[in-house]
């Protein structure tokens, strides 16, 4: 009933409403947690000032651990009997779960700034009442004698970790409870690596103390953070312990970033310690994010002792680089990828290790006088590389290598509908030269963008134009990390690429729309394609998922960078720009539904007071274009099945702005 009441009149009983909801929690229903804090976020902030938040946070705790009521694999057998009456089936249940989680941290993050102190205790409490590290004996453990996720240990820190991460808004506001907090976090310090991720996330919430003993807490948080990546007693293969080593990296690239300048008198001593991590970790991808927390660490100190550092440090790399890359031609390159002999495999790895740092750092240094000079270097055997990258074609590799240009089977099928994250693909010599394209692929666009601040304007406007013809008919996922990494990141940074951005891009939609018209046509013909291969639905499948991802973040991008700073307004080459680029993304039926919107939206664009001239009469223009391609549309039904109510719903957005 009360889901039924008006907002305003749930509003004005918030205070009366807060005691029965709280009770209405003590039942052990996911259904009913899920109408209370509906009901909950709807109420004033001023009934939460007046509530007992330790009643709420204690209900919370009770309820939200994974899996507890869930109505195969549950716990608490009157929970796993609600679910099941209530929910029916584990489809519904991981719904109504992942729900009632957003609502709960909506309510937390709420509480916990308008009740500091009373939830500092309460976290007190959390990590006091912590399950012991070790675990027990009754959790189950994978062979590494690590706890699993389905132990009552992990869903006990894992819940912990949840609240807190909402929780956490209350230490910059109070300072009380804070340090004992932390001790007792401290005390629970995990030699687990299933555990340790958690761990160090909830470390993380206690960057945003700053107390008279803030200091204290530094030293101690990276001291853990190192700790866990110096260990050598464990096998690194293990995939939980490369999964805490890797949160604990990741973790220390945002210390560097973000925190930083709160201990400056500590980072001679951090850097030191990156620096002998380098020598003993043995995996390219650690030595990479390595890198990338020294860059930004050296963002702290003055910028001669910065450079002489960095130089020091990445003059071998670029030694490598040039000793390997400059002599390259297309097929040294080839031999290099497919890698037959282990000299190749060992020049292979060093191109490779020495794209990642550069691009590691680059990411993360501070524009200086030696980052000017190192990019200067680097220009030519940047435009050289990826020349050799985009020269490869199937005719030109050897056989058996021949598929390497395309994305392995076994991460295609982690694209289908329902499939799981897998951690066990295998390995051969294919899948190594593969991965070798797509890690030059990833580095080499991204220096490319960082490249680009050194060029001269009519040099970048060369080289963006030269993207398009090289890259036209590559697969999507080539496509989509050409434009996260290079086109979109080089178009931000100058406005004068902005336009031959787009006109890059264009040209992916453009080629996408002619394949998917060939695909009606012989479907309507009932034909094979060429070579007479079935098709494989699994692979339509897997491609328009991806061109659907790649559609949004190219929109996001132009609305972003085009409409909602009006850059439309100032010049009628970016109106046709957006209008034609929307125009062959709508026909390419990569996002039918929201493309449309997009459209639809341009035509109530209207020409503001101190425009560009002409630019009423180019709106004009591009309306009636986009009028008519849409119309068209409606009218030819084989172009883009809809169902009837989708059709009409099209036809209806049609109608309304000429009503």
């Amino acid at each position: 009933m009360l889901q039924t009441l008006p907002k305003p009149l749930v509003r004005s009983i918030s205070v009366q409403l807060c005691y029965p909801l709280l009770c209405i929690l003590r039942i052990p229903s996911l259904m009913f947690v899920n109408i209370v804090c509906t009901l909950l976020l709807q109420l004033d902030e001023g009934a939460f000032a007046t509530m007992n938040v330790l009643d709420l946070y204690a209900a919370f705790r009770r309820l939200l651990p994974k899996n507890l009521f869930h109505p195969d694999t549950g716990t608490a057998p009157e929970g796993v009997a609600l679910s099941q009456q209530q929910l029916g089936f584990a489809g519904l249940y991981d719904q109504v779960f992942a729900e009632v989680r957003g609502h709960a941290g909506k309510l937390l993050s709420v509480t916990a700034k308008l009740n500091p102190s009373a939830t500092n205790q309460y976290v007190l409490k959390l990590l006091t009442d912590l399950c012991p590290p070790q675990g027990t004996a009754e959790d189950e453990r994978t062979v590494a004698g690590f706890v699993t996720h389905r132990s009552a240990t992990f869903t006990s820190w894992e819940c912990t970790q949840f609240m807190l991460s909402h929780l956490f808004g209350a230490f910059p506001l109070c300072s009380d409870y804070v340090p004992e907090c932390i001790q007792a976090l401290r005390e629970r310090e995990p030699t687990d690596a299933v555990l340790q991720p958690l761990y160090f996330n909830m470390l993380s919430y206690f960057w945003t103390y700053t107390g008279v003993d803030a200091l204290n807490v530094w030293v101690a948080t990276l001291d853990i953070l190192f700790n866990c990546v110096e260990e050598r007693a464990r096998d690194r293969r293990d995939p939980d312990v490369s999964a805490a080593r890797r949160r604990a990296l990741t973790l220390l690239i945002s210390v560097s970033m973000e925190h930083a300048a709160k201990f400056v008198s500590l980072v001679p001593a951090v850097v030191k310690r990156t620096e002998a991590l380098l020598f003993s970790t043995r995996t390219s991808t650690e030595k990479s994010l390595l890198y990338e927390s020294l860059a930004s660490f050296l963002t702290c100190l003055p910028v001669e002792d910065a450079d002489s550092y960095l130089e020091s440090l990445l003059k071998p790399v670029l030694s490598i680089l040039e000793q390997h890359i400059t002599p390259m031609d297309e097929a040294l390159f080839i031999q290099t990828a497919a890698a037959p002999g282990e000299q190749d495999r060992a020049r292979r790895e060093e191109v490779r290790q020495s794209l990642m740092v550069l691009a590691a750092v680059l990411r993360r240094c501070r524009q200086t006088p030696y980052v000017a000079h190192l990019l200067g270097r680097l220009g030519p055997l940047v435009l050289h590389a990826m020349h050799l990258l985009h020269s490869v074609t199937p005719q030109s590799l050897p056989d058996g290598f021949k598929a390497i240009l395309e994305m392995d089977d076994q991460m295609r099928e982690q694209q289908l509908p329902g499939a799981k994250r897998r951690s066990d693909l295998s390995r051969n010599a294919v899948m190594d030269a593969r991965g070798f394209l797509q890690s030059m692929r990833y580095n080499l666009y991204e220096i490319f963008g960082t490249l680009s601040e050194c060029l001269p304007a009519a040099e970048r406007v060369e080289v963006l134009r030269s993207l398009g013809p090289a890259a036209e008919h590559a697969p999507i996922h080539v496509i989509r990390t050409l434009t996260e990494r290079c086109l979109i990141p080089m178009t931000q940074s100058h406005e004068e690429l902005l336009l031959h951005g787009l006109a890059v891009i264009d040209l992916f939609f453009v080629k996408r729309s002619a394949v998917v018209q060939a695909a009606r046509a012989r479907a309507a013909a009932d034909e094979r394609p060429r070579g007479g291969r079935a098709v494989n639905q699994n692979d339509d499948v897997i491609d328009e998922k991806q061109w659907f991802y790649y559609t949004k973040t190219v929109m996001a991008f132009i609305r972003a960078r085009v409409m909602d700073t009006n850059l439309w307004q100032r010049s009628t080459e970016y109106l046709w720009g957006v209008c034609q680029i929307m125009t062959h993304i709508f026909e390419s039926n990569t996002d039918f539904k929201d493309s449309s919107r997009f459209l639809q939206s341009l035509l109530d664009l209207k020409a503001e007071p101190g425009c560009a001239a002409g630019l009423e009469e180019a709106l004009a223009q591009c309306h009636m274009i986009i009028y008519a391609g849409l119309v068209q549309y409606a009218i030819d039904r084989d172009r883009i099945p809809m169902t009837p109510k989708d059709r009409e719903t099209y036809v209806y957005h049609l109608v309304v702005p000429y009503d």
